[in-house]
Parts: C-alpha cells; structure tokens; sequence
C-alpha cells in the first residue's frame, strides 16, 4: 500500500510539478555543471526553452506537435560538437513527455495525462499480489523513460508504450498458467 501512495506522488510530481523544475534546474545554472553529461546539460537548456514558451499558453497550450514545427521554423542547430549545439532554444522534441504536455497542451492536458496515469495505477492495486510489483516496475520504467527522451508524437515512440503493455500481458498469462 506505501509504494503504491509513492507510485501515485511520484506520477503526480512527474505531471505537474516538471513545469517549475525545469525552470528551477536552468536557474541554478545547471546546464554549465561540469560534472553533468553533455547531453543533459543540453537537456536542461531545451527543458528551459519549452518551460519558458509554456508561459505563452499554460492552460491550453500551443497546440499538438507544435514542438516539431516551432523547431524546424527556427532552422537546424549549429553544425559541430555539442557545445556548438548547446543553446536555449526548443528541439524537434522536448526531451521530456512530461514538459511536452504542458507546451503543447497545457495545464488540461497535464491535468489529463495526470489522471490518465493514476487510473493505470489504481488499477495496478486490483491485481494479484505476486504481479503487482513487475506491474509497478514496468509503470516505473516507462515513467522514467518518458521523463527524458524523445517526443510523444512519433510513431514509434508511441508503439514502444503499446508493445510494453503486450508484452506485459503475455508475461502476465504465461505467469498465471
């Protein structure tokens, strides 16, 4: 019962609270930490530039793949190494499901994506006891990985979520056989 109540705030938390956090990270110049990976220090620039745009529109956003579209407006990223690339300016992608909900669709899809999870998790606690912790681990590790990689419009992207939930399934039947 405790880790489910953990599961549900750290859904939360992942949801609603990645607006500021990613605001909070590029004000304590995280993006210039040397002890960070190069491609988080981009990360943290691209999270601020989304974060920052988000403002524009919180409650309903700037629209579906509106991401992509802004990006290629602005034109390619610098050729060279990743310090080149580095800039505070949004990606083809925002890197994290979570900040892209809140530019594209905003607060009501965050509220949205927040109860879509949570369902997933209140229904993870009617199963058996003996697979409620594979079911968690598989809610964690597709949390996570929404957390920093990718766009959610991409096709697929959004099959690697479905092909989770099959094989879960069948993982789950051949258990229970």
């Amino acid at each position: 019962m405790f880790s489910a109540r953990l599961f549900a705030i750290g859904w939360v938390c992942a949801c609603l609270a990645v607006l500021p956090a990613a605001l909070l990270a590029y004000r304590l110049d995280l993006q210039n930490a040397s002890w960070l990976q190069t491609s988080a220090r981009h990360r943290i620039e691209i999270w601020n530039a989304t974060a920052e745009k988000t403002l524009q529109a919180p409650i309903f956003g700037a629209g579906a793949r509106s991401t992509y579209v802004e990006a290629q407006e602005q034109g390619p990223p610098p050729m060279g190494g990743w310090e080149n690339r580095l800039r505070n300016s949004l990606s083809s992608h925002a890197h994290s499901i979570y900040l892209q909900t809140w530019y594209e669709l905003g607060l009501v899809g965050a509220v949205l994506l927040t109860l879509f999870g949570l369902t997933f998790l209140s229904a993870i606690k009617s199963l058996s006891s003996a697979i409620q912790p594979h079911t968690y681990a598989t809610f964690a590790s597709v949390a996570v990985l929404a957390a920093s990689s990718y766009g959610m419009w991409q096709i697929w992207f959004m099959a690697l979520f479905g092909f989770c939930v099959v094989l879960f399934s069948l993982g789950r039947s051949i258990s229970t056989t």
